[in-house]
């Protein structure tokens, strides 16, 4: 019982964690392959309601972004 009590709770949190991804836009932006070399990668969604499409781009290059780039979906 209890055994299937843990299966259950780790497919539901990866289920609400839509895990495993095996495919992401962000896949495809230039540099990416970069990230894991000597740099870090920071991806923003445009769902965020942080988000504008002028003022965060300028901010990240105001903080000193070595590249800044827009992922279509």
């Amino acid at each position: 019982m209890v055994l299937g009590a843990v299966l259950a709770l780790l497919l539901g949190m990866l289920a609400l964690n839509r895990l495993p991804r095996l495919y992401h836009p962000v896949f495809n932006a230039p540099r990416f392959e970069r990230a894991t070399v000597d740099r870090f990668f920071l991806l923003i969604e445009s769902e965020d309601p942080y988000f504008h499409d002028e003022r965060t781009p300028a901010l990240l290059e105001l903080l000193g972004a070595v590249s800044v780039a827009e992922v279509p979906p």
